[in-house]
């Protein structure tokens, strides 16, 4: 396989493997989201938490795949960055590590606005309880 070929290959499959990893953690959560969302009393904002998650994981996965950059200060076109099987490999490797920090990043912040959604989802059916 020539470096140019590893470039293509690693690059979309590195890219497959992060949105891959965004639709797992999804299913994976699919049904725990859907017990705690389903009985509260905001429904339509927990429906909508629960369909932006896919989405919001793969664009933040995506967003982190496409900031690790082949330039740098030794590799300034591309005949020099196809050159460096090295430097390849160390990009890949950037780019998977960022698929997994950045799917971290991502459920970390979905994760306290969920906690929010059922603090409130809470507070409200104790302030219902309250009035009658």
């Amino acid at each position: 396989m020539t470096n140019e070929q590893y470039l293509y290959i690693s690059y979309f499959l590195t890219g497959a493997a992060g949105i891959a990893l965004a639709i797992l953690i999804a299913v994976v959560l699919k049904k725990p989201m859907k017990a705690a969302t389903d009985t509260c009393v905001l429904s339509k904002l927990g429906r909508f938490l629960r369909r932006i998650f896919t989405a919001w994981l793969a664009t933040i996965v995506l967003l982190g795949f496409m900031m690790v950059s082949y330039f740098d200060c030794s590799h300034r076109n591309y005949s020099e960055i196809t050159a460096d099987r090295a430097h390849l490999v160390r990009k890949t490797t950037e780019q998977l590590n960022n698929n997994f920090m950045f799917s971290a990043v991502a459920l970390t912040i979905y994760l306290a606005v969920f906690i929010l959604f059922i603090w409130a989802t809470a507070k409200i059916k104790r302030d219902i309880r309250k009035q009658k």
